[in-house]
């Protein structure tokens, strides 16, 4: 089991011990993640489950939030910006009451609880309720998130209330501190007594819709109580003889992840050194090429239409190919969780609540999103979605199988968690490298004319890269910037499990005791 935080992978541990699938422990991670991870996974928030079953079959579950059926922009919104700074890179969201989309997490994982786990919800929930009552301590990469999203936890007194440091009135948690969130506990018991109606028709969602009307925001209890969870079939290729399998129209990051995957195996990278002159020449110019086709009609015509074959023919691949061939002769406010159960079961989840709208939904310990006021998520502007449609994310969970290998692998990161995928599968498929090397090697990510790269590199590599991109940043170490990947690893041949937190975001991995 491995996720961003050591309480979402033990709740997931706790339910494998106790006899539990894949699927459990995955729900009881998201659970907990909601109290260990707060300002990144949420029952307001929204997300994505690639699940692999033992029989063969994958399964997409989309239940990322969706557009309200009215804009409503006659009233006045509540719709602001903030800046964040995240030490090499500023960000502007917007947050209030307009900034959120309809919430999709807490149907989506009792969905795909019910069809895929083997345990009762009641269960599963447990370890969750249990760490909220009895408080968990802030580690550093929480404790940093609270600093970097001050101004939108404090912006409204009852999520500062729920947030507020132990020992300085008026300041957000801080490393060390316990924090407890017995009121999430309450609301998670009554979810696994009467199910997502507890969320999304019941008295958080009524007062939710309430606070809505009165203070200028646009979810309905319409848009709440008909929300549903779409069940696809992902995008699988071949690539060095492995199946990459991850999320499908109409969100982005997956294909984009494909079509990169598919221009990098023209190129026998097995050949160069990792981290060379070369193979970062290769990586670069295929990420710049991946930023083309997102800025393109087509990519426009899979966030609306959710079709793009296209994109992965061998014509569309070949125009891009050969002008690499030539050359070459920030913050994501998401989590990821894997799972593999000891049967072959995985499940890869990537879920996400943006930076948090500032307002805490009642009754629930929960902050709703600020989707809305994402700019990656409305590449067209702010307040011209199509309404009642599902947003398009670069979130793509993924599984990949070699033989008897299999690997659940995705993302945190907003834009950069496609790159940071795609390093992990050629680092493992090309250079061969274990799964710790794989996640926690240097990183570089390419988007909108600008070349990032981490530490680690070197001098050689450097210079290459500065000669071709003059005004490349090159960051000092690692950074959450480049997302948070936490993946798992099983040698089926042997039942051997490994598996890799991401070192950027403290990210940890726990293997169950059979």
């Amino acid at each position: 089991m491995a996720a961003g935080h050591p309480i979402t992978a033990e709740a997931g541990k706790i339910i494998l011990e106790a006899g539990g699938n894949a699927y459990d422990a995955i729900a009881a991670s998201f659970f907990a993640s909601c109290l260990a991870e707060p300002t990144l996974s949420s029952l307001g928030g929204g997300g994505f489950l690639m699940a692999h079953e033992k029989n063969g079959r994958n399964t997409l579950y989309d239940f990322f939030v969706q557009t309200p059926k009215n804009k409503r922009i006659e009233k006045k919104l509540d719709f602001f910006p903030v800046d964040v700074d995240f030490g090499g890179a500023i960000q502007t969201f917007h947050i209030g009451m307009a900034s959120s989309a309809v919430p999709g997490s807490v149907k989506g994982v009792l969905q795909f609880h019910s069809e895929l786990g083997r345990l009762p919800i009641e269960k599963v929930i447990g370890p969750a309720v249990k760490f909220s009552r009895e408080g968990i301590g802030i580690n550093w990469f929480s404790g940093l998130a609270f600093q970097l999203l001050k101004d939108i936890y404090t912006s409204q007194e009852d999520t500062l209330k729920l947030f507020e440091s132990r020992t300085e009135k008026g300041k957000l948690l801080k490393e060390a501190e316990v924090f407890k969130n017995p009121e999430l506990g309450d609301f998670l018991e009554a979810l696994a007594r009467n199910g997502s109606d507890e969320f999304y028709r019941g008295e958080p969602a009524r007062k939710m819709v309430s606070d809505m009307e009165e203070k200028g925001g646009l979810i309905s209890m319409e848009d709440l109580s008909e929300y549903k969870v779409e069940k696809r079939k992902p995008i699988t290729l071949n690539y060095r003889g492995a199946e990459f399998i991850t999320n499908p129209p109409p969100s982005a990051g997956g294909i984009l992840i494909a079509f990169a995957l598919k221009l990098l195996e023209k190129f026998n990278l097995s050949k160069i050194d990792f981290g060379s002159p070369e193979h970062i020449d290769i990586l670069s110019a295929v990420m710049q090429k991946a930023g083309m086709v997102k800025k393109g009609e087509l990519m426009m015509n899979i966030r609306k239409e959710g079709i793009g074959e296209e994109i992965l023919s061998e014509k569309f691949i070949r125009g891009f190919l050969d002008d690499i061939i030539k050359r070459v002769n920030r913050w994501g406010s998401t989590t990821q969780m894997s799972a593999i159960d000891k049967e072959g079961n995985m499940a890869s989840m990537t879920v996400t609540n943006g930076e948090g709208s500032g307002y805490l939904i009642p009754g629930t310990g929960s902050v709703i999103n600020n989707m809305l006021g994402e700019e990656d998520l409305n590449p067209e502007g702010f307040f011209k979605w199509e309404n009642d449609q599902r947003i398009s994310s670069m979130m793509a969970p993924s599984i990949v199988i070699k033989d008897e290998i299999k690997m659940a692998l995705g993302s945190a990161g907003s834009n950069r968690l496609r790159s940071a995928i795609l390093q992990i599968v050629v680092n493992i498929l090309d250079f061969n490298k274990d799964i710790e090397e794989a996640v926690n090697s240097p990183r570089i990510h390419y988007e909108n004319g600008m070349l990032d790269m981490e530490k680690g590199f070197s001098e050689e590599t450097i210079k290459r890269i500065k000669s071709q991109f003059p005004e490349a940043n090159i960051w000092n170490d690692k950074n959450l910037f480049f997302g948070g990947a936490n993946c798992v690893m099983m040698d089926g041949e042997n039942k051997v499990f490994s598996g890799a937190g991401d070192v950027r975001r403290e990210g940890t991995w726990i293997k169950a005791v059979e």
